[in-house]
């Protein structure tokens, strides 16, 4: 839970569409899957390094040994399609060659190509703030 003078980012919108002003405050009561989750660009990187690993946690500077925090099964599982989602035409025909070949939702993330390259992803929103975090397995 968030204390009153805690160092967070707060999220902006534009009021009447001319002035940035701070986004109304929400309960995270009944959405906390949705954002309830606070993080800092070193925790995201260290998710993002722990899911590039295939579960493996690399241990921190000086530490022991990596750990591993969830199984290869569980990493594939994780990454496989379960819902496809269908591939509409593009509405421009200059759109055609960056069409996704899959597009589709696994367990917790959006799996699809961009140019033959598989993209592992996921999107947030609240109010005055939008995320996106793309893995590129390959790379």
């Amino acid at each position: 839970a968030l204390l009153p003078g805690d160092n967070v980012a707060s999220g902006h919108s534009r009021a009447d569409f001319t002035e940035l002003q701070p986004a109304p405050r929400m309960s995270w009561a009944n959405v906390s899957g949705a954002g309830g989750l606070y993080s800092s660009v070193h925790d995201m990187s260290r998710w993002m390094r722990v899911q590039l690993g295939e579960g493996v946690i690399a241990p921190a500077q000086g530490g022991a040994e990596a750990q591993r925090l969830f199984s290869e099964n569980r990493h594939k599982a994780m990454w496989s399609m379960v819902t496809p989602i269908p591939i509409r035409e593009p509405s421009v025909p200059e759109l055609a060659p960056v069409q996704p070949d899959f597009l589709g939702y696994a367990e917790g993330w959006q799996v699809s190509d961009y140019r033959g390259e598989k993209l592992v992803w996921h999107t947030g929103g609240w109010p005055g703030m939008v995320s996106r975090l793309t893995l590129v397995p390959e790379h």
